[in-house]
């Protein structure tokens, strides 16, 4: 009777070890695909906390060269809560209560493939707001961006959003030696989720 007891015992210690270490597979691999230094992963925008305040969406844009003819192609993310602030009363410049955010991550490479690199803006530090008709909204200030040889602080940039499907970024070219040429820098916009749970945001298509 006491080996059968004995062997019982060690079945349950077995089982509990087999559970410990499965558990502990399981905790490794949630830990570790989220603190990878991937660079594809680290670009997307993370939902902040009060996800609700933000909207979301893609940096997708052609730029030109000096005769007008496609040079680079950019593409990357973007997050911001400019919209929600330009929707609260009374909050139309940078006395607003609420920070203004804007950040950007995009990759840059040649139409030719080559020369690819990444760019991130930040510091965005809203000074006005305008509304040019029902469907555009401009936030000018200024920003920090990346580039080869270091951040470039407080450029001239304009934020626009237009329609609520698309949104363009122009950034001084005298300030950054047009490293992204004279024109816009264009993306989409997609539609705010209502929260957390209810997945990654979607492309607004009404």
């Amino acid at each position: 009777m006491d080996s059968i007891v004995m062997s019982k015992e060690s079945d349950a210690q077995d089982t509990v070890v087999v559970i410990a270490a499965a558990f502990l597979i399981m905790s490794v691999g949630l830990v570790f695909p989220l603190s990878s230094t991937n660079p594809k992963i680290m670009a997307q925008p993370p939902f902040p906390l009060g996800g609700g305040k933000y909207n979301f969406g893609t940096i997708s844009s052609v730029q030109l060269d000096k005769n007008s003819r496609p040079d680079w192609i950019l593409s990357g993310h973007w997050r911001s809560n400019l919209l929600s602030i330009s929707n609260t009363p009374k909050q139309t410049n940078a006395s607003a209560t609420t920070t203004p955010v804007f950040d950007a991550t995009f990759e840059m490479v040649m139409v030719n493939g080559s020369g690819l690199h990444r760019h991130s803006l930040t510091n965005f530090a809203l000074t006005k707001i305008s509304t040019q008709n029902k469907n555009a909204t401009e936030f000018n200030g200024t920003a920090a961006i990346s580039l080869t040889n270091g951040p470039v602080s407080g450029v001239p940039t304009s934020i626009k959003f237009m329609g609520n499907h698309t949104i363009s970024i122009w950034l001084d070219p005298s300030k950054i030696q047009s490293h992204f040429g004279n024109t816009p820098i264009f993306g989409t916009v997609f539609e705010p989720p209502s929260n957390f749970a209810a997945g990654p945001p979607r492309m607004n298509m009404r």
